[in-house]
């Protein structure tokens, strides 16, 4: 259909810009400690603010996951172009002067649809993969929210491989993490008194401690809203993963009515994953059990990351 290439990208920094290991060892250097990383404008590889979705598969699966993700994006992508189209085509006789500039500027957008808006980046763990995009009109919690409600109202999946589909607004290098203060004080403006949790996540990286990246986000909430992690009205999700920091401020209905974005749970699959005949019996058990040992573990944070913000 659109090309799609189901092969990694690139490292989500490069090995040359990590400061410790690359993808087979564990990072252990914490956040910077440089004045200027408290304020200005959250910045990437390429000077740019960085966001997409972070997903997760069984692990050995992940070219083919991102095969199925990124053509679900591409579709829902597409057809949001398409009523963008639609919406403006009422007045296109009054913005054109002539046929000529019409059809230039026709060809222009299609040249803009077919423009690969999806990069797969390898961030330094096997089971995950984030998925950048490259166009940054696209708000990944606006597109992410059509595929989901559309899985929960049909209950029909759209893939094979994926597990959960997390939605990122800010993503940079773990030593640049003090950078999203901006972007979290945004969401939640002073004089607030909304309900929040954080949901946090560590993988390979022994240098990212619960115990201090809590209090460092929640320092950045203004003390007028108060923790509740059972029925948060916003949720912070922070995801830290070797050099990679992911976090995005989620509404907390959302959060919950898509099952912590598990697109598997949504679709009532958790008992009914697709597998070949001879091996469905022992994928479904050992499914099974990943599941409770997830939701075992969540509760555990939870507990927890209360105590932790609690102290802040």
């Amino acid at each position: 259909s659109s090309g799609i290439n189901a092969e990694y990208g690139d490292f989500f920094f490069p090995p040359s810009q990590q400061s410790k290991p690359t993808m087979s060892g564990n990072a252990d250097a914490g956040p910077s400690k440089d004045n200027n990383d408290n304020e200005g404008d959250l910045v990437g590889l390429d000077n740019t603010i960085w966001k997409g979705v972070l997903v997760s598969c069984n692990r050995t699966t992940e070219n083919k996951c991102i095969r199925e993700v990124i053509q679900i994006l591409t579709e829902y992508y597409e057809k949001s172009n398409q009523e963008d189209n639609t919406s403006s085509s009422s007045s296109s006789s009054k913005k054109y002067s002539s046929i000529e500039s019409e059809l230039a500027a026709e060809i222009e957008s299609l040249k803009d649809q077919k423009t690969h808006v999806f990069k797969p980046m390898k961030v330094g763990c096997t089971g995950m993969v984030f998925i950048r995009f490259l166009n940054n009109k696209v708000e990944p919690k606006d597109i992410i929210h059509k595929i989901f409600a559309n899985v929960e109202e049909t209950k029909k999946m759209w893939g094979r491989y994926t597990t959960k589909v997390v939605p990122i607004d800010v993503a940079v290098e773990y030593s640049h993490m003090l950078k999203i203060g901006p972007y979290i004080k945004s969401h939640f403006p002073a004089g607030g008194t909304e309900k929040y949790g954080i949901v946090y996540g560590s993988r390979n990286n022994n240098g990212a401690k619960r115990e201090e990246i809590i209090p460092l986000i929640a320092k950045m909430v203004p003390e007028s809203y108060s923790v509740d992690l059972s029925n948060p009205d916003k949720v912070i999700v922070v995801e830290v993963i070797q050099m990679f920091f992911a976090a995005c401020v989620i509404n907390g209905e959302d959060f919950r009515r898509f099952k912590k974005y598990n697109i598997r749970l949504v679709a009532g699959l958790s008992e009914q994953i697709q597998a070949p005949k001879k091996e469905k019996e022992k994928t479904v058990k050992r499914t099974n059990e990943e599941v409770s040992d997830t939701e075992e573990k969540e509760k555990e944070e939870e507990s927890e990351a209360i105590q932790v913000i609690n102290s802040k």
